[in-house]
């Protein structure tokens, strides 16, 4: 099988490093043709995620190249490994972010506050400027509207439209959603006299949501810190989740805060009572090694990748791997490899086409 590796590899990167071949009996040259799908194989895609390779090009995109390690070295791709490798280029290739299947929460929440709502406020606004890089992010997500919505239902229950306390609530959450932009949105209202204790718990995480999504990240994590402390809050168990992203969102304007969002996350990790958060806090976990541990976070993808049961994590261990290994240095390892190295050497020397990665080829393979 390494044999086999070797001889695409070596045969790959010296077409590349010799004279340009034409096929004379078309009327357009082997490089015209190749060229329409310089970056992936024939469509459809699902037959090369099969495992029907075809030609594998130095010029795929990174993501077929691991499709075809995986292959060429026997791990191959399971149906449930295919079905994460399909979705992962769905992702790609969808120009709506959202797919329709399920309600846009966002629209719901309008329809229902609306409806109850005295105020004129316009249409949320989700996204804000991200001051480190200057580019607009989501900011408020539509679990966030989805959360709102159901809520706001369930007290509509309790005490009804025409209650003071309701009407406290809905203005609160109003108020929450008008910082989704990061800009100065509206303060929460004052509680009224005599506010029942799930207004005032409701409250309490209202004005985290608020902190988070204003960008005051401090002001957040101690009032999430707050309303995860207390046993009686619906919210507190939201709180550990949110608590921990409100830090992650630290280590991304300072790397160095990584330490600490980590102890967090770890300790949510740990308690099996919040069982219901460990996979997005698993997620985070990893949005925070991308950002502090990037080298070493690539390496450990690499392994994954490079193993059989990825049923439920390829997707994903896919996008973080492509988008590190893209940006690391792409260089041939000339020391003894780790198996977690053998991945990216070999991605290294695929999108290297000349002559010194075909000598190199042959003197790591054969």
């Amino acid at each position: 099988m390494v044999a086999f590796i070797v001889r695409i590899v070596v045969a790959l990167v010296l077409a590349g490093a010799g004279r340009q071949l034409y096929l004379w009996a078309c009327p357009w040259s082997a490089s015209e043709i190749v060229t329409s799908f310089a970056r992936h194989p024939d469509v459809p895609r699902t037959q090369y995620v099969g495992g029907k390779l075809g030609v594998l090009l130095p010029s795929f995109a990174t993501s077929y190249q691991v499709i075809a390690y995986r292959y060429l070295t026997g791990v191959g791709m399971n149906r449930g490994e295919q079905s994460q490798a399909n979705s992962y280029y769905l992702d790609l290739t969808r120009r709506d972010p959202w797919d329709r299947t399920a309600p846009d929460w966002g629209e719901e929440w309008s329809k229902v506050r609306t409806t109850y709502s005295t105020t004129n406020a316009g249409t949320v606004k989700k996204e804000r400027l991200n001051r480190n890089n200057y580019a607009y992010e989501l900011n408020c997500a539509e679990d966030a509207f989805r959360v709102a919505s159901f809520t706001l239902r369930d007290r509509l229950k309790r005490v009804g439209a025409a209650s003071p306390f309701f009407k406290n609530w809905l203005t609160g959450q109003e108020a929450v959603f008008s910082n989704c932009d990061g800009s100065d949105g509206d303060a929460l209202p004052a509680l009224p006299s005599g506010a029942p204790d799930w207004l005032r718990q409701d409250r309490a995480y209202q004005l985290g949501a608020r902190f988070f999504y204003r960008g005051q990240a401090e002001e957040a994590i101690r009032a999430f810190r707050l309303v995860a402390a207390d046993p009686k809050s619906p919210w507190r168990v939201l709180a550990r989740y949110l608590l921990a992203r409100a830090l992650t969102r630290e280590v991304q304007a300072n790397p160095k805060m990584s330490d600490r969002a980590l102890l967090e996350i770890d300790g949510v990790l740990k308690e099996s009572r919040l069982a219901q958060i460990h996979g997005p806090v698993r997620v985070l976990r990893r949005r925070n090694l991308i950002i502090a541990k990037p080298e070493e976070t690539m390496l450990e993808l690499s392994a994954a990748l490079s193993s059989k049961g990825m049923d439920l994590s390829l997707r994903q261990d896919l996008w973080d791997f492509v988008a590190l290994f893209d940006k690391a240095d792409r260089s041939p390892v000339t020391r003894k490899l780790s198996r977690k190295q053998e991945l990216p050497d070999w991605l290294s020397v695929m999108q290297r086409p000349d002559a010194e990665s075909a000598l190199y080829a042959r003197r790591r393979w054969q």
